[in-house]
């Protein structure tokens, strides 16, 4: 949560709608999720900055968040997590 409002601070305090971020073993499974995803752990989240496009809040994270952990990028939300290394990947709708 604390990471998160750094994240809202870089984006000039806006809003920020968390659309997933824990989930359990079942419902991970259930939406598909990796099954070693970082929201099994409580360390991720799926995210939209109110008035701005998904693409470019990854845009905007990538080098900010650097070496922290992992970025994904969608059309519907950008997904961020502290994994504690650098990954980055689409889902194949950016």
């Amino acid at each position: 949560a604390e990471y998160l409002e750094d994240v809202r601070n870089l984006f000039g305090n806006a809003s920020i709608f968390i659309n997933s971020a824990y989930r359990p073993p079942t419902v991970n499974r259930a939406v598909g999720g990796a099954s070693n995803s970082q929201h099994l752990y409580g360390a991720a989240a799926d995210l939209v900055v109110g008035g701005i496009r998904p693409h470019e809040v990854y845009k905007r994270l990538n080098s900010w968040h650097g070496d922290k952990g992992g970025l994904g990028d969608s059309r519907s939300f950008t997904h961020i997590d502290l994994r504690g290394y650098r990954a980055r990947w689409d889902y194949g709708n950016a």
